[in-house]
C-alpha cells in the first residue's frame, strides 16, 4: 500500500508552546512535522505493513533547540498494541513504531503526543488504521476501498479489477489488498466492463472508451463517442460480447466488433429515455429499462430498432438470469416482479415494503450458484430462483454491490460524503 503522508504546520497561533509552557521555556515561532503511516489496513492480529509515528522537519524549527523530541503513543481504540510507546527521534527527526491490530472493532486508533525532553508538548494527534476479520463482515471507513465504482472479475484467470475514485486497482491475494494501476488515469472515469476474452473496457464522462487487452500493463484510447460532459452514462457488454454505449446526451451506441465501429440506434428511443444496463434475453433479442418511461425496450435486430414490451408499472431497474428470466424492480418499495415468458406475464416475487428510491447500477450479481441482490441503503439478500430468499446484512448506508473473482463481497457507499458512507466487506472463506 503506498503511504499516506499528512503534513501538519504548527504555528503560534494555532498549536503554540505557550499553552503548555513552563516559566523560562522558550517559546517555538515554527515547528513542522509530517505524519506516517496513516489509514492502513491489515487483518486482526498482524502488524501493519509500514511503520507508524511522525517525522520533524528539523531545518524548520524556529528557533533552533538543543532539546531532544520524542513521541508518545497510546492505543486507544481497537484493542491494538505498538512495540514502543515512546519513540526518541533520530538524526532526520523520525519517530516510527510498528503497531499491531486489535481484534476489538475494525476501527483502530492512536494517540500520540510530540514532546521535547523537558516534557513540554509540541503538537497531539491521532493515527487510524482498519483491522480486517476473515470470517466476518467488516466496515471499512478509510482508503480506496471507501466509494468503490465499479469492478470486474476474470474468474478463468482468477483476477479483479476495480475502479475507486477514479482510479483503477489491481487485485492480491489479499481481499483488502488492492495494487494501484499506474498506467492509466483519469479523474473522470465512471465504468469498467470485460468481455467473454478478458479485455476490459472503461469509459469516461466525456466518453472517451479505453481498452486493455493485458489486465492494465497498456490502455488503447478508442476514441470519443460524445465530445461533452455527460452526467448520465451507461457501458454495458452483453454475452453475445455486444458493447452498448449510452449517454443522455448522444443516445445509444453499439459495437459489434470490439470497439473498433459503432452504430447509432436511435429507432424507437426518444431523446428523454434514460437507459440502464443492456442484457441478452436468449439468442435474437436484447432488453434495456428506460427511466423515463418506466418501460423496459427490447430489440430483434441487434439494436437497429426498439419498441417497448409489457412492464409492470414504476420498474427502474431489470436483470435477467442465466435461465432467461427478466426480474424488475418497483421504484417505490423495492417489490421485485418475474416473467419466465418474455414479458408477456410478471409475478410478484418479493416484497420487502421498504421505503427506498435510490436507483444504482449495481443491485444484482451471481457468484457460483447464488444471486445477490441488495436494496440501496437498506439489505443484501441471496436467492437461488429470484422466488425465495434469504437476508443477508443490513446496507443502511450502501448503495452499490460487488463481488471479486475469489467471491468477496464488497458493498459500497459513495466517498467524500458526510456521514461517511463505508464499505461493508465479507471474505469468502469457502
Amino acid at each position: 500500500m503506498k503511504q499516506i503522508v499528512f503534513i501538519l504546520i504548527i504555528s503560534t497561533a494555532l498549536f503554540s508552546c505557550e499553552k503548555y509552557a513552563e516559566q523560562g521555556t522558550e517559546v517555538l515561532e515554527s515547528f513542522q512535522f509530517s505524519i506516517i503511516g496513516n489509514d492502513q489496513l491489515q487483518q486482526v492480529g498482524q502488524y501493519l505493513e509500514q511503520e507508524v509515528g511522525a517525522i520533524i522537519d528539523l531545518s524548520e524549527v524556529r528557533p533552533q533547540t538543543d532539546q531532544q523530541f520524542k513521541l508518545e503513543i497510546t492505543a486507544i481504540k481497537g484493542g491494538g498494541s505498538v512495540d514502543n510507546d515512546v519513540v526518541i527521534a533520530d538524526q532526520s527527526g523520525k519517530m516510527a513504531t510498528r503497531w499491531t491490530m486489535g481484534s476489538d472493532s475494525n476501527d483502530q486508533k492512536l494517540s500520540c503526543r510530540i514532546l521535547d525532553s523537558n516534557n513540554q508538548i509540541y503538537s497531539e494527534f491521532e493515527i487510524y488504521a482498519t483491522a480486517l476479520f476473515p470470517n466476518q463482515w467488516n466496515t471499512v471507513k478509510l482508503g480506496y476501498l471507501v466509494g468503490i465504482q465499479d469492478m470486474v472479475r476474470d474468474t478463468l484467470n482468477q483476477r479483479s479489477m476495480m475502479l475507486s475514485n477514479g482510479r483503477i486497482y489491481l487485485s492480491t491475494n489479499n481481499f483488502y489488498k488492492w495494487e494501484l494501476n499506474y498506467n492509466y488515469y483519469s479523474s473522470s472515469i465512471r465504468q469498467l466492463e470485460i468481455n467473454s476474452k478478458g479485455d476490459v473496457f472503461a469509459v469516461t464522462s466525456y466518453g472517451e472508451i479505453l481498452k486493455t487487452s493485458n489486465w492494465g500493463d497498456t490502455w488503447e484510447n478508442l476514441g470519443h463517442i460524445n465530445q461533452t460532459y455527460a452526467y448520465n452514462i451507461e457501458l454495458s457488454i452483453t454475452n453475445d460480447d455486444y458493447i452498448w454505449f449510452y449517454s443522455g446526451e448522444s443516445g445509444l451506441y453499439c459495437s459489434k466488433n470490439n470497439g473498433v465501429t459503432w452504430t447509432r440506434n436511435t429507432s424507437g428511443l426518444l431523446e428523454e429515455d434514460q437507459l440502464g444496463r443492456v442484457y441478452n434475453h436468449g439468442d435474437t433479442s436484447h432488453l434495456v429499462v428506460s427511466k423515463y418511461r418506466n418501460a423496459i425496450m427490447q430489440t430483434t435486430d441487434d439494436g437497429i430498432s426498439w419498441q417497448q414490451i409489457n412492464t409492470p408499472e414504476s420498474t427502474v431497474t431489470m436483470f435477467v438470469t442465466d435461465d432467461n428470466a427478466i426480474i424488475t424492480q418497483n421504484l417505490f418499495d423495492f417489490t421485485l416482479n418475474k416473467s419466465t415468458d418474455g414479458g408477456q406475464t410478471y409475478f410478484q416475487v418479493f416484497q420487502p415494503n421498504l421505503n427506498t428510491s435510490i436507483i444504482s447500477g449495481h443491485l444484482y450479481d451471481k457468484f457460483k450458484n447464488l444471486y445477490y441482490v441488495l436494496a440501496p441503503g437498506v439489505r443484501i439478500w441471496t436467492t437461488t430462483n429470484f422466488e425465495d430468499y434469504t437476508p443477508l446484512i443490513a446496507c443502511e448506508l450502501q448503495r452499490n454491490l460487488f463481488i471479486d473473482h475469489e467471491g468477496n463481497i464488497y458493498a459500497s457507499g459513495l466517498a467524500n460524503r458526510t456521514p461517511t458512507q463505508p464499505t461493508l466487506i465479507f471474505p469468502n472463506t469457502n
